[in-house]
């Protein structure tokens, strides 16, 4: 092991060493309805952000999601919550079939008690949690010094890094192709539109993609202390967004999802309507991340280097019938995971 990955594993919680005293003192504890605070806290001090400031994005989270409640332990010691480690589940679909999948999320150990293998223990729970209520994998987003001992450790597969384009404005020539659209903020509203106009609608894709409907999608445009999100309409493409601010006044508008509309063959050029989105935000550029093999998404891909958290795509297998090697996504964006 390299020293550089010591430090990696130390990060994760992920080193093996001997049990000490505070060890004895330690305990795995399948999450229960009790644990909020403690693990709204915990999240709080390791992942500082709006959402973990009050305890209705977990509770969102882990209690409303229409596809059953999460899969979640936690490492307590003498009543704190030190660990936790959660996996939400998650429908994707191949062509017409559709499985249950988890989504791993809050790989959080605390800075005193990291190096002790917390992350390695909570994982093994709430996977056999996983595997107990039928999912057929686990897929997560890692980032570039946590990859390596999550893939060596913990059995997942790396599927590439998840692409970040930077998407300027068209020129104005370009506008000629001028992407008329509405802007909808309701979440139940949005979702509904979206299905009237055929964005949930089977395609024949030979990958995986997330299998969204109109309750699952309302749900996830309602999260708490996030957004406000704004669902975009037009001829041929769907787009979710939001803004961020960069600096002062100037914002980007980040693209979190595009859905083709209908069963059209073929791949949609994206740009008009993500340029409509750039102005329906008034930002001066918009952040688009992953990929649609469905959708034509130019832009500026910034170094990794530069990346200020460089991600990747990682799977782990917990049906032998759909091994790790024959997994593939045709779509994984913004959208597809926790972030925003």
């Amino acid at each position: 092991m390299t020293a550089a990955q010591g430090e990696h594993d130390a990060e994760m919680g992920l080193a093996s060493r001997r049990p000490d005293r505070m060890d004895e003192d330690a305990r795995v504890v399948r999450w229960t309805d009790d644990g909020w605070e403690g693990v709204r806290a915990l999240l709080m001090r390791e992942l500082p952000e709006r959402r973990y400031e009050r305890t209705a994005y977990v509770r969102w989270l882990y209690e409303e999601n229409p596809l059953g409640r999460a899969h979640a332990a936690s490492a307590l010691e003498r009543g704190d919550t030190i660990a936790h480690y959660a996996c939400v589940p998650v429908d994707y679909r191949r062509g017409a079939s559709v499985r249950r999948f988890v989504f791993s999320l809050h790989a959080v150990t605390d800075r005193r008690a990291q190096g002790r293998g917390w992350f390695s223990r909570l994982g093994e729970e709430v996977y056999a949690q996983a595997e107990a209520a039928g999912a057929a994998g686990v897929i997560g987003v890692s980032n570039a010094n946590s990859t390596p001992p999550v893939v060596k450790r913990l059995g997942f597969r790396l599927l590439g890094p998840l692409p970040v384009r930077v998407v300027p404005p068209l020129p104005r020539f370009s506008r000629r192709r001028a992407w008329y659209g509405e802007a909808v903020t309701a979440p139940a509203e949005a979702a509904g539109l979206l299905e009237r106009r055929g964005a949930f609608t089977p395609h024949g894709t030979s990958g995986w993609d997330h299998y969204w409907t109109v309750s699952t999608l309302t749900w996830r445009l309602s999260a708490p202390d996030c957004g406000p999100y704004v669902v975009h309409v037009g001829d041929d493409l769907a787009v979710v967004s939001l803004s961020v601010r960069l600096a002062g006044p100037t914002r980007a508008s980040v693209i979190l999802k595009v859905f083709p509309l209908g069963a059209r063959a073929g791949v949609v050029d994206a740009g008009p309507a993500i340029d409509y989105v750039r102005r329906w935000h008034r930002a001066v550029f918009s952040v688009y991340a992953g990929f649609n093999r469905r959708v034509l998404v130019r832009g500026v891909q910034p170094p990794r280097r530069l990346q200020p958290s460089p991600l990747n795509l990682i799977y782990r297998s917990l049906d032998p019938n759909l091994p790790d090697t024959a997994f593939r996504l045709d779509t994984f964006e913004f959208l597809d995971m926790d972030a925003y």
